[in-house]
């Protein structure tokens, strides 16, 4: 997907001002969605197949500093080899 600055700027707006993002620059965050009391299975967690399970995540050390989406890209795709 390729946006410009421009259009990069306003979709990030939008996602923060819906409360879906925080942004610190270079840092993104998503936030969580309020709980609605409804469940939604993923295809992911799909029972029976547990090669569809996504990989446990890897716990942080305590004032460990946050990833950038780039480090967890590329923890995701070092992982996928």
């Amino acid at each position: 997907m390729h946006l410009d600055s421009l259009a990069l700027a306003h979709a990030r707006q939008e996602l923060i001002s819906a409360s879906l993002i925080a942004y610190q620059s270079p840092l993104y965050q998503v936030l969580a969605l309020e709980d609605s009391g409804q469940t939604v299975e993923s295809p992911r967690s799909t029972p029976g197949h547990p090669h569809l399970q996504p990989p446990p995540a890897t716990p942080r050390k305590p004032n460990e500093p946050p990833l950038s989406i780039g480090q967890i890209l590329q923890q995701m795709m070092e992982r996928a080899q």
